[in-house]
């Protein structure tokens, strides 16, 4: 199975909102560089927090566990 991402944020979102660092990626610097960058990056900081905004305001609307799995079915066709 290919999915386009790993991170439940992006996948719900369809689009990379957090960084996807794993296995070699997840070295202390590059974590240490994405947490610099959101909290130096007041722009980069807002536009996550409207990403996490939206999964919420998703989320909390009747039928979320239905749209969750029809989209978890969408990327596994």
């Amino acid at each position: 199975v290919r999915v386009p991402f790993i991170a439940m944020p992006n996948l719900l979102l369809s689009r990379a909102l957090v960084p996807e660092l794993v296995q070699d990626a997840a070295a202390p610097e590059a974590l240490a560089a994405e947490a610099l960058r959101l909290l130096e990056d007041d722009a980069c900081a807002a536009a996550q927090r409207e990403g996490f905004a939206s999964i919420r305001r998703m989320l909390v609307q009747p039928g979320a566990v239905d749209r969750a799995a029809a989209l978890a079915l969408d990327l596994l066709a």
